[in-house]
């Protein structure tokens, strides 16, 4: 003779239950994420930026990512990524008004150096505002995200 048990768990429920929780955590995050990173990512960013590129920087989330992007116009991102990053910019050289330069003293006026073309292209070392301020607005931003994500837990995380 066998002893045997039989049990039958309906597990349907709990798992309905289980992808609403999840859900809502992921929402929470999601939200959380955007919030935490315009109040604590974006000000420590903007305040390192040079005066030319702050306007132009926001941030942005898909999901439970966030990252900080710039506005645009083309001109303004190239100008933002010249001056974080560095690089080379090897395009013509051209005054604003047309003017010789007059060297005092002596009857030389030079109108264009060499043919027109700048002999070497200016190099721009990058001022990486962007990490600076990412890394000290960081521990404010973790606060906050930990706060949103505890708030859909409701009272079970007190």
């Amino acid at each position: 003779m066998s002893d045997k048990i039989h049990v039958r768990v309906d597990a349907a429920r709990t798992s309905d239950e289980f992808k609403r929780a999840r859900a809502t955590i992921r929402a929470k995050a999601a939200l959380g994420v955007k919030e935490a990173s315009q109040r604590a990512i974006l000000p420590p960013v903007k305040r390192a930026a040079p005066a030319v590129v702050s306007p132009y920087l926001t941030t942005k989330s898909r999901g439970t990512t966030g990252y900080l992007t710039t506005l645009g116009p083309k001109m303004k991102d190239r100008i933002a990524g010249l001056l974080n990053f560095g690089g080379l910019v090897s395009t013509k050289i051209v005054p604003r008004r047309k003017r010789a330069l007059h060297i005092r003293g002596t009857n030389v006026f030079v109108s264009q150096v060499g043919n027109g073309q700048s002999a070497r292209g200016r190099r721009y070392k990058g001022k990486k505002f962007i990490e600076r301020g990412v890394a000290a607005g960081y521990p404010e931003f973790e606060h906050r995200l930990t706060d949103s994500i505890m708030a859909a837990f409701g009272d079970l995380a007190r």
